[in-house]
């Protein structure tokens, strides 16, 4: 019988890596917003939400592996602009408000003493999503937006991959492409040795689209390989050994983020750029067979259902622990997130409220 994923192209436990990815990250602004207390002291824990553990790079190779799975059968019908008007329609409107809250956020705190042209333009820089390619010379006013400009671009160059990558039936010739993929990552991490004492250079490296763009490359090479290797022996491993596969993955997340910051500037580079996206494709690859303890918890339900909202939570975080500290304020509380419950009861909001609103949307469409 053939599995539900190879005749649907969709992997539920992926949902639920997406949420670990999109999950990492908000903690990990909750944290370096002071909203979190002392978790950066645990020792286990603060290490994967500062690091962070399962960064951004996680979205893209999941977008990549997700999206030729989805396209590849229907291969020669595919054309991209109805596909890239889809895309923007589902995710432009939640950057255009994100980003409306954000200057509102900035104007209110400033009061705005600033220069509000240069606040003007920084949002333009924002709404036409070229701020990824300027970081450092405009105001950031909903950073985890760069991470649109890479997607859009990749959603306009698929097409130039997808045939091929359908036509080549070779995994040796596979297995080379996805070296190639990871070349312009290793590239980076060499030249940011020698520019890495520049003022703010890692912000420049770490959101520079075009780089971005090859990691989303990667997880439609690895899909290309992954629907090819299925009578390989790996494929057919033991459940409990597909389990310590995907464990094995996070440890070796933890253990890179761990030593980012204790062996050089190459390393703090490398580890998380470059082992990091060996190792997401790693996780991906094993979770993808849905066999397994791990897999049935990735693909629960619920988690599955929140997963597949991550993204929003994603792109209104930032926004929104603003405007709660503002609003909490305003009301006369000396502030927000100082008891435990409260961060708690607001990643319980924010995920829950993304998750109806998709479902919303799904019954709509």
């Amino acid at each position: 019988m053939t599995p539900a994923h190879k005749r649907s192209g969709y992997f539920p436990a992926l949902d639920g890596l997406r949420l670990l990815a999109s999950f990492n990250i908000v903690l990990m602004h909750l944290d370096s917003s002071w909203c979190l207390g002392t978790v950066h002291n645990w020792p286990i824990i603060g290490v994967l939400v500062r690091g962070p553990g399962f960064n951004a790079s996680l979205f893209f190779v999941l977008g990549g592996f997700i999206f030729f799975n989805q396209l590849a059968p229907k291969v020669d019908s595919f054309r991209v602009l109805p596909f890239l008007k889809s895309r923007f329609k589902k995710l432009y409107p939640l950057h255009l408000f994100t980003l409306l809250l954000m200057v509102f956020v900035v104007w209110f705190r400033l009061q705005y003493e600033g220069d509000i042209w240069f606040l003007l333009k920084s949002a333009g820089m924002h709404l036409s999503l070229l701020w990824a390619f300027d970081p450092l010379h405009w105001l950031s006013l909903n950073e985890p937006s760069w991470a649109l400009t890479p997607f859009f671009i990749a959603y306009a160059t698929l097409g130039f991959l997808l045939k091929p990558l359908v036509q080549e039936k070779r995994l040796g010739v596979l297995w080379g492409i996805l070296f190639a993929t990871l070349v312009p990552t290793l590239v980076f991490g060499v030249v940011y040795t020698f520019v890495a004492m520049v003022p703010n250079a890692y912000a420049q490296f770490h959101v520079f689209p075009l780089l971005r763009v090859f990691e989303f490359y990667f997880g439609m090479v690895l899909a290309r390989i992954f629907q090819l290797s299925s009578p390989s022996p790996i494929s057919k491993a033991s459940p409990w050994l597909q389990d310590l596969a995907v464990v094995a993955g996070i440890v070796a997340a933890w253990v890179i983020v761990h030593l980012k910051w204790k062996h050089g500037i190459f390393l703090s580079w490398f580890g998380p750029h470059f082992l990091s996206l060996v190792v997401y494709g790693w996780i991906v690859w094993f979770l993808a067979r849905g066999t397994g303890f791990m897999a049935r918890i990735f693909s629960n339900r619920i988690v599955a259902a929140v997963g597949r909202s991550s993204f929003y939570p994603y792109l209104w975080h930032l926004p929104l622990i603003a405007l709660t500290v503002i609003i909490s304020k305003a009301l006369g509380f000396k502030g927000f997130f100082y008891l435990w419950w409260q961060p708690v009861l607001f990643l319980v909001v924010l995920y829950g409220l993304s998750a109806l609103h998709l479902k919303r949307k799904g019954k709509k469409s």
